[in-house]
């Protein structure tokens, strides 16, 4: 019975520890996002993407991304409650804002592990060089800031000549922590369009604090038609701890446990 007690020791430790390592090296998966609050941000609306003569005409699509669901139609496990078809435009002589653009988050309340998600592209943009700078301000008059890399963690909305590739991430670290991946898209219906969920990490010492602002710089803002920053939808929200750390805890401890067993059963 102690074998049998022994073995199946470590065959929990073993399934565990297997279990843990499939679950870290898995293809990703929708992120897992708790405590978002979707900020309201209609008084700074440029457009609407269905009706503007910017988008609609030709094969840009406008009213098939403004009909966009509010969880995309890519797996990201990001839902924007408050996106509805909506941009906000910054730098651009088609009724854009000057840039830069400040606004007003309203003073969210941050919990721990705080992110910001939102839908961000651009009308063309410039491959490989900083599209766009973002800075946030919390209640402390504290700072963080990132930039947008096109072809990197941001692009063009249309599949054009300009910017259509997304990395993913900054290639460099100084830019700070951003992530980017495809929110939803319109391919399999035979369309070009796409919007693209960005993912800010906020300092973890902004837990508990406020969010006041968000500021959209554009570097590219000389009020022509082409290179404008185009923001859809914002959320806050918090990352929790990964599962499959806690997994490979669990399965470390099952092979600790069972080394102790059987040092005990040979004593």
């Amino acid at each position: 019975m102690k074998q049998l007690n022994h073995n199946s020791a470590l065959s929990f430790a073993t399934a565990a520890l297997l279990f843990a390592v499939a679950a870290t090296f898995q293809p990703a998966q929708a992120q897992m996002f708790t405590d978002v609050d979707n900020i309201n941000i209609s008084s700074y609306y440029t457009a609407n993407w269905g009706t503007s003569s910017e988008v609609s005409v030709g094969t840009a699509n406008g009213p098939e991304i403004a009909a966009a669901p509010t969880n995309g139609n890519q797996s990201t496990g990001i839902t924007f409650g408050d996106w509805n078809g909506n941009y906000v435009e910054v730098g651009s002589d088609g009724g854009g804002n000057s840039s830069p653009l400040t606004i007003n988050l309203g003073g969210v309340s941050l919990a721990v592990d705080p992110v910001v998600n939102a839908l961000f592209n651009s009308f063309y943009g410039q491959a490989s060089d900083v599209n766009a700078a973002i800075t946030f301000e919390n209640n402390l008059d504290e700072t963080v800031s990132f930039s947008l890399v096109g072809n990197q963690t941001i692009r063009d909305y249309n599949t054009n000549n300009f910017t259509n590739d997304l990395l993913g991430y900054n290639t460099n670290s100084a830019y700070g922590e951003v992530t980017a991946v495809n929110w939803w898209n319109n391919y399999s219906v035979g369309g070009g369009q796409r919007l693209d969920a960005l993912t800010f990490t906020l300092p973890t010492s902004w837990a508990g604090t406020d969010i006041e602002s968000m500021t959209i710089a554009n570097p590219y803002s000389s009020y022509t038609m082409t290179d404008s920053v185009l923001l859809s939808a914002v959320q806050t929200a918090s990352v929790p701890e990964p599962e499959s750390f806690w997994l490979i805890v669990v399965g470390l401890l099952g092979l600790y446990s069972a080394r102790r067993f059987r040092f005990a059963r040979n004593a």
